[in-house]
């Protein structure tokens, strides 16, 4: 069985930003309007808007394109991933859609803790209220953190370790 290859070469100088603009508003159309795109991408209709403008140089990540993609059963941008991935198997773009997902992830619930916090710190007393909700955020910090590790350690083959 073939090792998956290194995934972390997709950042190149080759990515054709008019093409996954022109991709990007083709999806968009396609799940029904900026606000559906939004709301599947987990992106205000505004960046939306913005990143299937040809005039915007800044382009939605890999892994909510593909996200749209599957919702709308379109394989074009997945497999513009696959070329940039020198013609890997699609498993590979798989893994990485998955990894940004989970990246995506962990960023929003460090997020949402760091609010909670914020919030409970304001007043410079943390009830049990607070601390109770701190805790809950923190937990699924720390549950997506370990699915992604847990990922990661599959990738490379290896068990997962403390």
């Amino acid at each position: 069985m073939a090792s998956e290859p290194n995934i972390t070469h997709l950042t190149t100088p080759h990515i054709d930003t008019a093409y996954i603009k022109c991709q990007t508003a083709k999806l968009v159309d396609m799940v029904g309007g900026v606000h559906s795109a939004a709301a599947i991408a987990g992106k205000s209709p505004s960046m939306i808007s913005k990143y299937q403008n040809p005039d915007n140089s800044h382009i939605l990540c890999f892994a909510t394109l593909i996200r749209l993609s599957r919702t709308t059963q379109d394989a074009s941008l997945i497999k513009y991933a696959n070329s940039l991935l020198g013609g890997t198997r699609p498993s590979a773009v798989l893994n990485f859609t998955s990894l940004m997902q989970m990246l995506g992830q962990i960023q929003k619930e460090g997020g949402e803790f760091m609010q909670v916090s914020l919030d409970a710190l304001a007043d410079q007393h943390i009830s049990a209220t607070d601390a109770q909700r701190m805790i809950n955020e923190l937990n699924d910090v720390l549950i997506i953190v370990q699915q992604t590790q847990k990922m990661l350690s599959s990738l490379r083959g290896g068990e997962h370790s403390q």
